[in-house]
């Protein structure tokens, strides 16, 4: 039985290339030229171009690789999907294949996810809806929420959201109005960052579209560019976690609220990190 197991990967090329090399391992007869013909490419180097980034795999191409690497059809369908999200030129693109790879990555995990869990990580809508039932105005009409949204979402997905929502228990009705509950969800870790990385894509790609459609006085974007060392990185994230922590608590003390914003902190390295 294989050890490597496609959900651990993120880069479908290091991903093929520990595949195939334990495919070797295990049958040294096997070349790069002997596996490209089983593939089915008329190009015997054309695997290893693949793994070293200077070819890219076809729908059809992905296919045929699958069933050389003997994967299942769940297997199947998450290497499909990291493959395209690698490949995608748009980052509207890598969003899409990239919710594609968490929904595969969950049904992996279904021993220990609910239908209406996975449902719950495989939107966004589901975290603000939630947000919003908090909301001094709120009300529990579609027309309203879509309305709110901007008429970015339909009646059908804000329906599936409430739904799921009230089955976890994560809203309630009181006195004829929903609201959110104080239930935290819960599921296996390395599903939950998963989720978390979609979402973080998702606010990224939102926060993109506020600087261009919104005025700054309803938004704030602001950045800076520094030198840094990497000993000081764990001291950036923890004054970085006190300051989202005092706005959550600033924000929670309001008498009222009418509005739901989204916070984002993003810090990275542009240079690459040496070694690395």
């Amino acid at each position: 039985m294989s050890s490597i197991s496609v959900f651990s990967y993120k880069d479908f090329r290091l991903f093929l290339s520990d595949k195939i090399e334990e495919k070797r391992n295990n049958n040294p007869k096997l070349s790069y030229r002997v596996i490209s013909k089983k593939i089915g490419y008329s190009s015997p180097n054309f695997i290893l171009l693949v793994i070293q980034g200077k070819r890219n795999l076809s729908p059809k191409s992905i296919g045929l690789v699958s069933k050389f690497l003997d994967l299942n059809r769940n297997e199947k369908n998450y290497f499909k999907s990291l493959v395209l999200m690698n490949q995608a030129s748009t980052f509207e693109e890598k969003l899409e294949f990239s919710k594609q790879l968490l929904t595969s990555k969950m049904i992996s995990e279904k021993k220990h996810i609910t239908a209406d869990l996975l449902s719950y990580y495989s939107t966004w809508l589901n975290v603000v809806i939630r947000e919003m039932t908090l909301l001094e105005d709120f009300e529990d009409n579609p027309d309203w929420i879509i309305k709110r949204l901007g008429n970015s979402v339909t009646k059908k997905q804000i329906s599936d959201s409430l739904r799921v929502l009230f089955s976890l228990d994560l809203i309630e009705r009181k006195n004829g109005k929903i609201k959110a509950t104080t239930k935290d969800v819960r599921a296996p870790d390395e599903v939950r960052s998963d989720f978390i990385r979609a979402f973080h894509l998702e606010m990224i790609l939102r926060a993109s579209k506020a600087l261009t459609d919104l005025p700054p006085e309803l938004r704030d974007v602001t950045s800076i560019t520094l030198p840094v060392n990497l000993e000081t990185i764990p001291d950036l994230k923890k004054q970085i976690e006190d300051f989202r922590s005092s706005i959550a608590q600033a924000v929670s003390s309001l008498p009222k609220t009418t509005e739901v914003y989204q916070l984002n902190i993003q810090l990275f390295p542009i240079t690459k990190i040496q070694g690395k």
